[in-house]
């Protein structure tokens, strides 16, 4: 299969989320049950299209751990998955709703990293630099979520933010499995909330995101020097 078939055939899988996406959106509760079976399934059957398109570029990577094992990491996974706990409020969420979420986040994870991380970064990092590659990808990134999320400041700036970090993170690891659980983590601790009331303001749930991705950015700096 030739490189721009392969790109056609993207472009093709890419549309077709988007349009079932959007129509699952228009019919059903964003945050009901049944939008959820149904963009879980879009999500897996869109995956595994992807993956079989670019299986063998996908297995190319070999992933490499040094990276997540300083301390400092460690502060910016805390600093990182405390954000939603502090500042999340899904109190309209059944208990079941809530579960199903969570759970769901691994295909949300799957899927989203395996476009954005292993194709689209990867394919740009190529042509013009990790550093480049990670904004440009977060930037795209953080557009492809309008009308999926909340139109507020809070909403896009997470999604930047949570962008550079993971992609820091998969440059400097390659491991596809790591990032997918960061991300899945990430959204299913949102269904955990809220933790206590009255809930902190959305917009202090800046800080400790900030925080994270500053340390995330020198240790990614030291590793690169190392």
């Amino acid at each position: 299969m030739t490189f721009k078939t392969k790109l056609l055939l993207a472009v093709i899988v890419e549309v077709l989320y988007i349009a079932s996406s959007r129509c699952v959106t228009s019919h059903f509760d964003n945050f009901s049950p049944n939008a959820e079976y149904l963009r879980t399934a879009i999500r897996l059957t869109a995956a595994l299209a992807y993956f079989y398109i670019f299986k063998s570029y996908i297995l190319s990577f070999k992933p490499t751990y040094h990276f997540i094992k300083s301390p400092y990491f460690s502060l910016s996974l805390c600093l990182l998955f405390m954000t939603p706990l502090l500042v999340g409020n899904l109190y309209f969420m059944g208990g079941y709703t809530r579960i199903l979420f969570a759970v769901t986040s691994i295909a949300v994870g799957l899927y989203e990293e395996l476009v954005f991380r292993v194709l689209i970064q990867n394919t740009l990092a190529s042509k013009i630099g990790t550093i480049y590659s990670i904004l440009l990808t977060s930037l795209i990134f953080t557009t492809w979520h309008y009308g999926a999320i909340p139109n507020e400041w809070f909403s896009f700036g997470q999604v930047f933010i949570i962008s550079i970090f993971i992609g820091l993170t998969y440059a400097a690891t390659k491991s596809f499995v790591l990032v997918v659980a960061l991300h899945a983590i990430y959204d299913a601790l949102w269904s955990l909330t809220p933790i206590y009331s009255p809930v902190i303001n959305l917009n202090w749930g800046f800080i400790p995101l900030i925080i994270a991705l500053l340390i995330t950015i020198f240790l990614y700096q030291r590793f690169r020097n190392a």
